[in-house]
């Protein structure tokens, strides 16, 4: 029934309705994986204080180096070969089960389990930015992607606000059970919540499996001719590897990386770390909501110039980002106590105080 309704929408309105259901599916992915990184230092800290022997201080953060090594490892020898035998929501189904994995490791923590589940999370990751650029590439033309691309992703975004809301009721919840001066997790509060995002992954399974896989005649995956064998693909992949065009953009690909470490991990887990603002149950909303604000107002204004502006999305776009980047930077020194990404601390920042 569903396959019919589908073949009777033109292409521009099926691109659109996949945009839709890709980034809806998409924020419920992001939803698990934001609150989850927003916590996960602060959660391990707590276990620590705990049990020293049970997990390490710092576990969190050895934690993303790990996920961020097997992210690596995965988008060059191990999902670009998938997506060469499965279609690209398939890959996204496979993300989501590394997800379920990673998230039910938390009901029986310890850093060994927890660092090889950190590989699997490092997996999905790559599964699921490999599997959503290729899934947007079956509906979308070479003229209609950055629409595409920033609807899905728009909506996506999303998720990030109701990260902070998840964060903020589980912190009113937990206000008055805690001594300590810091945000603390209970046992049972860990394993509440990433039952939870377990339960959410779970749910994703079934909705990435649901969304439509008619290729679009004219799409950008129509007219690429896929490898026929492995060692076709890998030569392929090399030889787009050692193109000038992308050596010369490596730079620019490490700084994403970091910058994207900073925003989802570092900069949460600094706001549990200092004092004045570890009890403030309000400053995950904040922060999910202007985050929110900022992608949604940045996603509408890309649909609504990217047909006006020639090559809108390269420098234009990048010269914007450059100011706003070192804003973030030189505002973030300022209001940040020394010791704040990595101990709870009660120490005044450089500038501007929290408050």
């Amino acid at each position: 029934m569903l396959s019919s309704l589908y073949g009777r929408l033109s292409p521009r309105s099926y691109g659109t309705l996949c945009a839709l259901m890709v980034g809806f599916v998409n924020l419920l992915v992001f939803l698990s994986y934001s609150a989850h990184v927003f916590t996960v230092e602060s959660v391990l800290h707590s276990v620590h204080d705990r049990e020293p022997n049970r997990v390490g201080p710092h576990d969190g953060y050895y934690g993303m180096a790990v996920s961020n090594a097997f992210y690596m490892l995965s988008s060059i020898l191990i999902v670009p070969s998938l997506s060469n035998y499965f279609r690209c929501k398939w890959v996204l189904v496979l993300c989501s089960l590394s997800f379920i994995i990673y998230f039910l490791s938390f009901q029986y923590l310890n850093r060994y389990l927890y660092f090889i589940c950190c590989a699997f999370f490092g997996f999905s990751l790559s599964a699921f930015n490999i599997g959503y650029s290729g899934y947007l590439t079956e509906f979308s033309t070479s003229e209609s992607l950055p629409k595409s691309q920033a609807l899905s992703w728009g909506i996506t975004n999303v998720s990030v606000f109701v990260a902070g809301v998840v964060n903020f009721l589980m912190a009113s919840v937990n206000s008055g059970v805690s001594s300590s001066k810091y945000r603390e997790y209970s046992e049972g509060e860990i394993r509440v919540f990433f039952g939870i995002e377990a339960a959410i992954a779970i749910a994703t399974v079934v909705l990435y499996s649901m969304l439509p896989n008619k290729e679009v005649e004219g799409s950008i995956s129509h007219s690429h001719e896929r490898p026929e064998s492995v060692k076709e693909q890998i030569v392929e992949m090399v030889s787009v590897l050692v193109d000038r065009r992308v050596i010369i953009l490596i730079p620019f690909y490490l700084y994403i990386g970091l910058f994207f470490s900073f925003w989802v991990t570092i900069i949460p887990t600094t706001f549990q770390f200092t004092m004045v603002l570890s009890k403030n149950v309000f400053v995950p909303i904040y922060y999910g909501a202007a985050f929110t604000a900022g992608s949604v107002t940045t996603s509408a204004l890309i649909m609504s110039l990217s047909s006006r502006i020639h090559n809108l999305c390269c420098k234009p776009l990048m010269i914007f980002t450059l100011v706003l980047h070192l804003s973030i930077f030189a505002i973030t020194i300022a209001s940040t106590p020394q010791w704040s990404t990595v101990r709870p601390n009660d120490e005044e920042a450089l500038l501007i105080q929290p408050s």
